[in-house]
């Protein structure tokens, strides 16, 4: 696995809030809430992010969890 795709899926799964700010998205508290519940979990997955994350999130990873990504790109 390309390590720059990893670093890119992790940064978006785990810091979604900031790069949502510095794109112009607001979050509201009640996703942010749900969104931070499943990073707990790791169960968060591009399909949970604002579109316009999704949109930057790499094609190879989307559809996978946090979890597995880590997986992924720990053994890749």
């Amino acid at each position: 696995m390309i390590s720059k795709d990893c670093n890119l899926a992790l940064k978006l799964l785990t810091q979604y809030e900031r790069l949502a700010a510095k794109y112009g998205v607001k979050l509201p508290e009640a996703r942010i809430a749900v969104l931070d519940e499943l990073r707990l979990q790791g169960g968060i997955s591009s399909s949970d992010l604002p579109a316009t994350l999704q949109r930057i999130f790499p094609g190879q990873l989307q559809g996978l969890t946090l979890n597995e990504i880590r997986q992924i790109c720990q053994t890749g």
